[in-house]
Formats: structure tokens, C-alpha cells, sequence
């Protein structure tokens, strides 16, 4: 039976041969770039995802008979605030209004403001129309629900022959938020 002693040369002869075949700086380098590969692919797909959800483009994996408005959330990640928004129904009495529920995270940015002067609702075919009130408070977590009108200053309603609305916010850590969804899902 061999001794520790003996095993140790013959460990250490091995050990060397496969140092020779695999050179230690390439096998980092190796290690890096699949590490380097693997991470960027799962950034795409995030990324993907993300695009996804903020533009409305979702593949419809879920069935026809879900409310709209359970599917209907989008999020916008710039700068360092994180603004989640989705339509929700309005009051029974308040069937002029559009409501969207609006939830503002950050750890560095102030979020005591009034979205009213900040927010737009559009239509693909142009027609534009201002917030008509906000029911956030402030902090760096912040959640309200701001109201649109759904009758434009002529009378008309605002989805007359209109397939998207746009909800787009400015000037929260971004110049632009745009927030998109199919007129279909909202309530």
C-alpha cells in the first residue's frame, strides 16, 4: 500500500501535466468571456421583457376572458426612479374619467410633485388631453392615482377611432416617460 509520501509525487507529476495542457491564464480568460456571454444574454432578454411590457407589444399568452386591466401594468426603469403604471376603473359615478394607478419608487430623488402639470394622455390619431388630477402624497415611494378625461373640450370622446393611448410624463429623473397601451385594455 502506497504512503502519503509516495502519492504526493505522482499527485504533483499529474497536477503539472495538466497545467501544461491547460494553461491557467486561458482558463480565466475562458472563464471570463462565458461568464461575459452569459450575462449578456440574460441582460437581452431582460431587456427584451422590459421593452415588452413598456411599449404593450406582449405576446397574449394568457386567456381572452382575464380583465384587461390585470395584465395592463407597464413600468419605466430610467434614471433612478422606477414608475409603474396601470389603467384601473374609475368610480361607478365617474364614467367621463380615465384612471390610471401610478406607483413611483427611487432611494435618491425627491417624488413631492404634482403630476398634473407633468402628464399628457394621446391618441394614435393626435388628439391630446391634460391630467385633470393627482392623489399622490410625497417620499421616495409614492403611489396615487391620476385621472384623465375621456371627453375632449369639443365633446368628443377620446377614443373615437383611436387603437392606443399614450400616457407620457415628463421631467421625473427623465426627460420623457412613455407609457403605451392598446385602447382595448383599458377599463
Amino acid at each position: 500500500m502506497m504512503g502519503a509520501k509516495s502519492i504526493a509525487p505522482l499527485f504533483h507529476k499529474r497536477l503539472s501535466t495538466a497545467r501544461l495542457l491547460i494553461p491557467q491564464a486561458s482558463f480565466s480568460v475562458m472563464i471570463i468571456i462565458v461568464g461575459g456571454i452569459l450575462t449578456s444574454c440574460g441582460q437581452i432578454l431582460e431587456a427584451e421583457q422590459e421593452s415588452a411590457i413598456f411599449t404593450g407589444n406582449l405576446k397574449a399568452e394568457q386567456p381572452t376572458s382575464m380583465p384587461p386591466q390585470q395584465n395592463a401594468m407597464r413600468v419605466d426603469r430610467q434614471g433612478a426612479v422606477e414608475v409603474a403604471i396601470t389603467p384601473i376603473e374609475a368610480e361607478p359615478d365617474s364614467d367621463d374619467i380615465i384612471m390610471f394607478e401610478v406607483a413611483l419608487n427611487t432611494h435618491s430623488v425627491d417624488l413631492s410633485m404634482d403630476l398634473v402639470g407633468l402628464s399628457t394622455l394621446t391618441t394614435d390619431r393626435g388628439t391630446q388631453l391634460k391630467a385633470a388630477s393627482w392623489t399622490g402624497g410625497s417620499g421616495h415611494h409614492v403611489s396615487g392615482q391620476l385621472a384623465f378625461p375621456k371627453v375632449t373640450p369639443d365633446g368628443t370622446s377620446l377614443f373615437d377611432g383611436a387603437q392606443q393611448i399614450i400616457l407620457t410624463i415628463r421631467n421625473i429623473d427623465a426627460p420623457e416617460r412613455l407609457f403605451v397601451w392598446q385602447v382595448s385594455e383599458i377599463p
